[in-house]
């Protein structure tokens, strides 16, 4: 599938996206964890308004709203911790 879509000359531009597992945030909050190439970037809505894009497995970027359930106060270039059913509980660099 994917080389038909690399390949095919109507398609101009691609990228590869992926959602991972949810992230419970509080009660009935849930984030979920999103593994994009530049390409796929590209083509998305999502823009960085501060800070950088992840570059490694420890840095994380959230949303605005997000970060305000997880700790109020927090900021770009503080560790947050968050927990999912692969990682239990696992510290990141708010890098964005």
């Amino acid at each position: 599938m994917v080389e038909k879509v690399i390949n095919n000359p109507k398609v101009a531009r691609y990228g590869f996206y992926h959602e991972g597992e949810e992230i419970e945030l509080e009660n009935d909050i849930r984030a979920q964890e999103i593994t994009a190439t530049d390409k796929a970037l590209e083509l998305m809505p999502f823009k960085i308004k501060e800070g950088k894009m992840p570059e490694n497995e420890k840095e994380v970027a959230l949303e605005k709203w997000a970060l305000d359930y997880l700790d109020k106060g927090k900021k770009i270039g503080d560790k947050v911790e968050l927990n999912n059913k692969e990682y239990k509980q696992r510290e990141f660099s708010i890098i964005s």
